[in-house]
């Protein structure tokens, strides 16, 4: 296959999938990276840590894999940033082993998560890690075509808390003053 029968190949998967709604980031420090978007005018940014027990896996398989994430928009777009806390197996753990840090994976909002998901592994996307973070209506997927392991796509269940939560991070970002740069409270309080 080519790379012009691989790009049409991306194209015609991304159809379904709508714009890019989030650039995500692996970044060795969150503070410092979250110190670097604000000094350019993004923010503010509402910070988590993943639980110790989770639903995620990795290849199929159950992985301890935890982070400490950040989430802010520039514009219309969501600029999350992701420090491993652990060793745990993670595409983010992978990339991490090999670039540091950087642009790990771009990421689409879906309502019909399974219907998506399994279109996705029809053209022959492979799944490599899916969770639940927010439990339901909060599923993610990060897939990959088997030929190119480094474009990882995350397809994001975009309902519920999950979407309530998204967009009240997406109203302050724009009303945004300058204070309160990194927020531990729920935006949703």
């Amino acid at each position: 296959m080519s790379i012009e029968d691989d790009a049409l190949t991306a194209r015609q998967a991304m159809k379904p999938l709508g714009p890019i709604r989030q650039l995500g980031f692996v970044v060795r420090d969150l503070d410092h990276a979250i110190r670097a978007w604000t000094d350019v005018g993004i923010g503010p940014f509402y910070v988590a840590e993943s639980p110790e027990k989770s639903d995620q896996l990795y290849f199929g398989e159950p992985t301890d894999s935890r982070v400490r994430g950040a989430w802010s928009y520039a514009g219309p777009m969501q600029i999350e940033l992701l420090q491993l806390m652990n060793d745990g197996p993670s595409l983010l753990r992978d990339f991490a082993l090999r670039h540091g840090e950087g642009l790990q994976h771009k990421a689409y909002w879906v309502e019909m998560f399974d219907d998506v998901l399994e279109q996705l592994q029809q053209q022959g996307y492979i799944v490599g890690q899916t969770g639940s973070p927010l439990g339901e209506h909060s599923r993610f997927a990060y897939v990959f075509q088997p030929n190119r392991p480094e474009s990882v796509i995350e397809i994001s269940e975009y309902r519920g808390t999950k979407r309530a939560l998204y967009e009240a991070i997406e109203g302050h970002a724009q009303n945004w003053d300058g204070r309160d740069p990194i927020r531990t409270s729920s935006p949703l309080a």
